[in-house]
């Protein structure tokens, strides 16, 4: 996922937002080759992505087994997380960490997930001084 920490840091977002989307992308298309490919042995999956009017736009799509998108909600650190020790918090991992994140069944057996955030370019020091009065 370094080509999307680069890409975002080519706009001047944050190194913090920067990780936590890379880790929400790579979380969907991990679960793409992972999870949705179990009766096949061959996995692929088409990542776009769309930098523009402060958002950040990823979209994964497979033509993978369809899913139960809606099992897992929310996590807490207060989980049993033995109980996922073998995954499944993938999911609710990325909708907490990012603004919104959304599951459809497309035409041809098609997993569209879509991952969005609100992003800002970080102020250099330079443009923050003299905003001080």
């Amino acid at each position: 996922m370094d080509l999307i920490q680069y890409v975002i840091a080519e706009y001047g977002v944050s190194e913090s937002q920067a990780d936590i989307i890379a880790m929400s992308v790579g979380e969907a298309c991990q679960n793409a080759v992972r999870y949705s490919y179990t009766s096949r042995d061959e996995a692929h999956f088409d990542l776009s992505i769309s930098i523009g009017n402060g958002d950040f736009i990823a979209t994964v799509i497979n033509t993978g087994d369809e899913f139960d998108f809606d099992q897992l909600e929310q996590f807490s650190q207060e989980q049993d997380f033995e109980m996922y020790s073998s995954g499944g918090l993938g999911i609710p991992m990325m909708k907490k960490l990012m603004d919104e994140v959304t599951y459809q069944r497309g035409s041809g057996d098609r997993n569209v997930v879509v991952l969005k955030k609100k992003i800002q370019p970080e102020l250099s020091s330079e443009e923050g001084e003299g905003n001080e009065d």
